[in-house]
């Protein structure tokens, strides 16, 4: 009975740990959505930039080493550089939201597990539902990344202008970001965000 019992208990433990990591998927996508929502609508309002910057620690840095991270804030001198872009100190701003994820939540990581920002991989690319079909749905960070200064060597922005559209760091005129649960490698969701319109949704 005591064997019973212990095994049934590890099952039990087992399916909380993989209930509360859905949790986690879900929740990130959804507060990202929910943000960048309020992101835009804050630039509105104000008549300012407000941006969004993804942070990813690059290859051979694991999820669970340095979690990935965005920042969302209000741009207030214009002065917006990803480049030399500090996330402990973003200038001349108000900040909206600053959310690391929990790990095994990240962006979506490379094939070769070398949590480079990449596309998703096995099928996982997908068409968007109108009006986010011109969406690129395949990169975990569509709208740009590339190499900068640690802790986060990569890196992508949106920004909503004052009238409520969006531009990216890539200079394309739509983007998406992936998330993935790496203990699941076929679970992922996608917030998706029109650039003239400044439209955003996420796709569980």
């Amino acid at each position: 009975m005591l064997g019973i019992a212990a095994v049934l208990a590890g099952i039990s433990i087992a399916a909380l740990g993989g209930m509360k990591t859905r949790a986690n998927f879900n929740a990130a996508a959804s507060l990202l959505s929910a943000d960048l929502n309020a992101a835009r609508q804050r630039a509105i309002t104000e008549q300012a930039r407000v941006v969004a910057v993804f942070l990813h620690a690059g290859s051979g840095v694991a999820p669970n080493a340095n979690p990935d991270r965005y920042v969302v804030y209000v741009d207030a001198g214009d002065g917006f550089n990803i480049a030399t872009f500090t996330p402990s100190t973003p200038a001349s701003s108000t900040v909206l939201s600053d959310q690391t994820l929990v790990y095994p939540v990240s962006f979506m990581p490379a094939a070769s597990g070398s949590y480079a920002f990449a596309a998703p991989t096995g099928g996982n690319v997908v068409s968007l539902a109108a009006p986010f079909g011109a969406v690129p749905a395949g990169t975990p960070c569509s709208f740009g990344a590339g190499a900068y200064s640690a802790p986060y060597n990569n890196r992508c922005a949106v920004v909503f202008q004052p009238d409520g559209s969006a531009t990216f760091s890539s200079g394309a005129t739509n983007g998406s970001v992936a998330f993935a649960d790496l203990s699941v490698q076929s679970r992922f969701a996608i917030v998706g965000l029109v650039g003239p319109t400044g439209a955003v949704r996420s796709f569980p």
